[in-house]
């Protein structure tokens, strides 16, 4: 158990400086193993150091994702929200990791069946291909926004608000692209 926790701090000293360093995420941090995530899928945990980034669990596996500009992830509603209601201090947020994990469940959208399947992120791909844009609008769904990293698409949803590709942001309203 000691051993875990000093690997477990060792990595979020590691992350903490990184994310000083570079706030774009780097090719190594999209999927990792992260002892938090041990035996969850579908949880998604905050960044410990950073408002804008969140994790997306998947059996101990890590996938970082980061949330539009000037929105930060909300741990309590599992969503990026305005920085006023999601409460995340100093870019740490007010809620420890490990209190997270313990209340957390997955997202009642997210289970076995409805997960992005490799086929749906191959037009992610072909679509952020086209484009130096780092987001863009999901085709055919304003729940839902296309995140891109180089040429890799990631499925990302604005949950009880609708993707604004104007202005690369969740929104109260569908504005048709």
């Amino acid at each position: 158990m000691n051993i875990l926790l000093r690997v477990i701090c060792c990595f979020l000293l590691i992350e903490g400086l990184q994310s000083q360093e570079d706030q774009s995420p780097n090719i190594e941090d999209i999927i990792r193993p992260w002892p938090p995530c041990d035996g969850l899928v579908g949880v998604m945990l905050p960044h410990p150091n950073d408002c804008r980034r969140y994790y997306i669990c998947t059996y101990g596996l890590a996938k970082v994702q980061w949330c539009p500009d000037n929105l930060h992830w909300n741990a309590l509603a599992n969503r990026c929200d305005n920085p006023e209601v999601a409460k995340c201090v100093n870019n740490n947020h007010k809620i420890q990791v490990t209190e997270v994990r313990k209340v957390l469940q997955p997202h009642p959208s997210v289970n076995e069946e409805n997960l992005i399947k490799e086929n749906d992120c191959q037009l992610c791909n072909d679509l952020c291909a086209q484009t130096n844009q780092r987001y863009l609008p999901y085709p055919g769904d304003c729940h839902k926004f296309i995140q891109c990293n180089g040429h890799i698409g990631y499925i990302n949803t604005c949950n009880d608000l609708y993707w604004n590709a104007k202005l690369t942001a969740c929104y109260g309203y569908c504005v048709p692209n």
